[in-house]
């Protein structure tokens, strides 16, 4: 989540955190950057989806989801935000963004 923070910093964005679901539906908290005078928000993927969050035995990409990211998304939608700047490193997932149930 490096780059996230380093985009973060760099564009002097307010941080924001917000409860997501982790690639297995445990509850995590995720932040990501919000440039006010933009509307733009900054994010990393892998704060909410990312592999680091998992252990060895649980990196089944058969039973991980994006969905938390997808969170990080509506909530900076609801904070009015309508560009975003996502990286998409560090995934623990590969469900391009259709998210398991």
């Amino acid at each position: 989540m490096e780059a996230g923070n380093a985009l973060i910093n760099g564009l002097n964005a307010k941080r924001r955190q917000v409860k997501v679901q982790d690639p297995l539906g445990r509850t995590v908290t995720a932040e990501y950057g919000i440039i006010d005078e933009q509307k733009t928000a900054v994010m990393e993927m892998a704060s909410a989806a990312g592999i680091t969050l998992l252990k060895p035995e649980e990196r089944n990409p058969l039973k991980t989801s994006t969905f938390g990211a997808a969170q990080m998304i509506c909530d900076a939608i609801g904070q009015g935000c309508r560009t975003f700047l996502i990286g998409i490193g560090g995934s623990g997932t590969n469900d391009g963004g259709a998210c398991a149930s």
